[in-house]
Formats: C-alpha cells, structure tokens, sequence
C-alpha cells in the first residue's frame, strides 16, 4: 500500500494493476484485488466480473500471463496475444492522459501467484519501454517470489533491463516474516526520500545492489 501511495502522490485511482494479481492491504486496495485467497482451503481463485467493483474494473489490466512449455499457446499465438495487451494498455494510458488524468504507476507479480503463470522476457522488455514512455513507475509484487524464485534475492533483478529501468518499487514479504518495500535510487548515498515515509521498513535497490541502513550488499 504505502508503494502505491507514494508512486501515486497518495491518489490511489491513478494507479493500474495486473489482471489476476492479488492485491492485499487495507480494504480499499483489496477492492482492486482480480484474485481472491481462501485461508481454510489454502487455495487462490479468480474474483467473478459480477463481484468487482467499478473501480477494480477500471484500474486492472490484462496482461499475457502465460505457463512456458504448455500446450495451450503456439509462439505465435503469444506473441499475438502480447500484442493485444500492449495496445490496449498503450491506449488506456494515452487516453488517461489526453483527460489530463495521467496514470502513474503498474502493480504486477513476475509470477502470477494464483496460477504459476509469467510473463515472457520479450514482453517485459515492451512494456518497460511502454511505461517509459508514459512514465509510468512499475511496482514489481514479489511478496511470493522474492527470496524463493530466481538466482538472486528478487526475480525482479534478472528481467530485462528496460523492465529493470522502470521499475520503482519492489514489494517483498513471505520468507522475511514481515513487509518491506524496496525503492529504486539514483546513488548509495543515503535511503533516499521515500525512506522517511516507509519508515525503517524500506530498504534500496540500485543497479543490482541493495542498501540497508546505507550499507550495500550484492544481490547477484
């Protein structure tokens, strides 16, 4: 939550998120959540069109979730399928912009935690340069994945550097026991400006290194 509000200048509305994402914190941003968790079966599950909101309709968006390997897509048909969903977020937010009510950030898992679905490398690199483009800042959720999946402590660090570069925020949590939200900076001196509003809970990230306390430590 505190990503989204510091990514948005605290208007929550002027923030996107991925198409079957979970997205936990207070009851106003769960009302965004596509993806529902039932604590006594331990299982994930889709939120029905005709149980989401005005709002959940209108900030999520499709994105080419996908499990490699499968069956159920030809590369051709992903690449189309990829496609589609550029376009229809490119003109989502040249639209947005045009009304003079510009988003201002993308909520999205690497690994889609309701179906064990990605994203591929190829499209990460064009939705990079897509939010470049519309400065969009990228809040990469790794609340599942971080520490678990990849070669370094977040999955984040080995997508494609046009991914990398609009990345802002990365969100981990499972294997720490507790939040921490992680805020790209431009140097390795000091937390930067955000770490004063997420208090001692926010640490760093730059290039492919983290600051905790000032200190920094390679991740991969």
């Amino acid at each position: 939550m505190e990503a989204i509000l510091v990514a948005t200048d605290h208007d929550c509305s002027r923030a996107l998120f991925g198409l079957g994402n979970y997205v936990g914190g207070d009851r106003y941003t769960q009302d965004l959540s596509t993806s529902m968790y039932d604590a006594s079966s331990l299982l994930a599950f889709p939120r029905l069109v005709e149980n989401a909101s005005e709002r959940c309709l209108k900030q999520n968006v499709g994105l080419p979730y996908h499990c490699p390997g499968s069956a159920q897509f030809t590369e051709e048909q992903l690449i189309e399928w990829e496609t589609e969903c550029i376009q229809s977020l490119h003109k989502k937010l040249f639209v947005a912009k045009c009304k003079g009510a510009p988003y201002k950030c993308l909520l999205l898992e690497l690994l889609l935690s309701g179906a064990g679905c990605e994203l591929s490398s190829r499209f990460l690199k064009t939705l990079g340069n897509l939010c470049k483009a519309y400065s969009i800042a990228i809040i990469a959720d790794e609340i599942l994945t971080a520490g678990r999946a990849g070669p370094g402590l977040a999955m984040t660090l080995s997508q494609p550097e046009e991914f990398i570069r609009e990345v802002q925020f990365i969100t981990v949590g499972k294997f720490t026991g507790c939040g921490i939200v992680l805020e790209k900076v431009s140097g390795y001196v000091g937390m930067g400006p955000c770490a004063q509003l997420l208090t001692n809970s926010c640490l760093c990230f730059s290039d492919k290194r983290l600051l905790i306390n000032q200190r920094v430590t390679t991740v991969s």
